[in-house]
């Protein structure tokens, strides 16, 4: 059984939704779960900073001892102030010199004897200098409520120890009102995320809809759709390409319908050519001569010729044909081409020159589908020379390789057309070429012998003066 797609606003709504929910987990993580710990480890820096910034900012009030300085007193205070500390200042017996902040009855720092100074002195000394204790003070609380910190400062004669407490509150009350807070909060972002979700997926489906409903169309053969861009670049590149594509199967279309009516032409001339000879032979006594057989034979093999044309064509692009490489001498395969036109240029005006830079040129390739190659485009040089009846069949070799030109001296290609020459069915328009174009696969059967071949092929044309068509092989040895 076939599974059900999701449609893009499910899954955009999942994603959003799935976001938000790890989002939320996070914050509930933070602003509850781990809330005191983070309080708590903000406190004992906060403790332990006031300390570093008297030993580096007021080194010489404590070699002075002149703690009443103005400076360090009004610094003292706003440090005490902005940490929620009492700080004081005492020597290693417990003599307190100097306190600031709210120095009330109940705080740490008064509550400390001189003994119980000296050994968080002591302690201090023995840690570096620093030293700094997390305290429970009242009976009621399980968890700690101040911290102590003391740093050692040098002095003239004696060091001296600034204490700081600060007090450590509970957050139980605090978690409460922000689990209310989030579970609004967490409500609200959900409900902005599946409208968001909504809103996107129907901006983003929208012009997908309407290229799939008119893809349909396309399907159908009505090639004169147009695939609207949407707002956003992805879409903008899809409808650019299924426009583009339209205009292809357009083109490919027409082409169609110009080979069937051309094919139906072709085969329309020498089909009637056979019945009138046959007729003529059959109710005239003494008309069965020769001359009428061998036209019959010809008109024939031109049918042969056209029929195998669109067989040849169809097995070279399914790859039913293999390349049959091998040395062969393309000077004289060339000569042959050129020579089974005569016939047909007998008592025209038409010259066909042949030149070869050698008696001889062994070229590897499959000689039987080169010869085709240089038969079309000998064939397509006498069908659009116009003017100069007059085309050159040119053999030489050069950087190594064996090269064939065929230059005619006619109506040349347009230069918008020239890239379009060695598609199937193609012929160009505006009366530039002759009406007999023939079926437009002559060139396309060559490109795809040459690209079999891997070689170097493509034309030279002005218009009105004339075309090169040219390509190249690998010589023997």
């Amino acid at each position: 059984m076939k599974s059900q797609k999701r449609s893009v606003r499910t899954v955009l709504s999942g994603y959003l939704a799935a976001f938000l929910l790890a989002a939320i987990a996070i914050l509930w993580l933070v602003q509850t779960v781990f809330l005191q710990s983070f309080y708590e480890k903000t406190k004992y820096s906060q403790a332990k900073q006031v300390g570093v910034m008297a030993a580096q900012n007021f080194h010489e009030v404590f070699i002075a001892a002149d703690f009443s300085n103005r400076g360090f007193a009004v610094s003292m205070r706003n440090a005490a102030k902005e940490n929620e500390a009492t700080v004081a200042v005492c020597d290693e017996f417990g003599f307190i010199y100097a306190t600031f902040g709210d120095f009330q009855f109940d705080n740490i720092i008064s509550l400390l004897r001189p003994h119980q100074l000296y050994q968080i002195y002591a302690l201090a000394a023995n840690s570096g200098g620093e030293y700094t204790e997390a305290l429970t003070t009242r009976f009621e609380r399980e968890s700690p409520d101040t911290i102590l910190a003391a740093k050692i400062i040098p002095g003239s004669d004696r060091d001296f120890m600034l204490l700081v407490s600060t007090d450590i509150v509970a957050m139980t009350s605090v978690k409460k009102t922000l689990r209310a807070q989030l579970l609004v909060v967490s409500c609200l972002l959900l409900a902005i995320a599946f409208a968001m979700a909504a809103l996107l997926s129907t901006k983003i489906t929208s012009p997908l809809a309407q290229m799939a409903q008119m893809s349909s169309k396309l399907a159908m053969g009505e090639y004169s759709v147009s695939f609207s861009p949407g707002e956003y670049k992805e879409s903008e590149d899809l409808a650019a390409s299924l426009n583009y594509a339209a205009m292809k199967m357009s083109e490919v279309e027409t082409l169609r319908r110009d080979l069937v009516a051309n094919v139906s032409h072709d085969l329309r001339t020498p089909l009637t050519m056979i019945r009138g000879y046959a007729e003529l032979m059959r109710d005239l006594p003494g008309e069965d001569t020769t001359e009428n057989l061998q036209s019959i034979i010809d008109e024939t093999s031109r049918l042969s010729s056209l029929v195998d044309s669109l067989l040849g064509y169809s097995r070279l692009q399914a790859g039913a044909q293999d390349i049959d490489v091998s040395p062969f001498d393309l000077v004289a395969l060339a000569r042959l081409a050129v020579s089974r036109f005569a016939p047909y240029l007998e008592g025209s005006r038409f010259e066909m020159e042949f030149k070869a830079s050698q008696e001889s040129i062994i070229a590897l390739g499959d000689e039987a589908k080169i010869g085709q190659v240089v038969y079309n485009f000998i064939d397509n040089a006498i069908k659009h020379s116009n003017g100069p009846n007059r085309a050159v069949v040119d053999i030489y070799t050069e950087e190594g390789r064996a090269k064939v030109s065929v230059s005619d001296f006619g109506i040349g290609i347009p230069e918008s057309a020239i890239g379009e020459i060695w598609e199937r069915y193609y012929a160009v328009r505006d009366g530039h070429i002759q009406k007999d174009a023939g079926t437009g696969l002559g060139l396309s059967i060559a490109k795809s012998i040459l690209e079999a071949h891997k070689s170097n092929y493509g034309v030279l044309s002005k218009l009105g003066e004339g075309s090169v068509f040219f390509f190249d092989l690998e010589l023997d040895g």
